[in-house]
């Protein structure tokens, strides 16, 4: 998938051109869980992207 950055003989607004990196940025996310009931704990952590997924737990 591409995406138009620009046509010829166009010109980019200033305000797109300070925000650009936020809007195509690849964002982290993350979640937890935590357990405890008596003499049972348990947890899990995850923390994912676009790309990527890494769990514990």
């Amino acid at each position: 998938m591409e995406r138009v950055v620009h046509r010829e003989g166009t010109k980019t607004a200033a305000a797109t051109l300070t925000v650009r990196l936020r809007l195509y940025g690849d964002k982290w996310y993350a979640f937890g869980d935590a357990s405890a009931l008596g003499q049972l704990s348990e947890g899990s952590a995850e923390v994912w992207n676009t790309h990527n997924i890494f769990t514990a737990g």
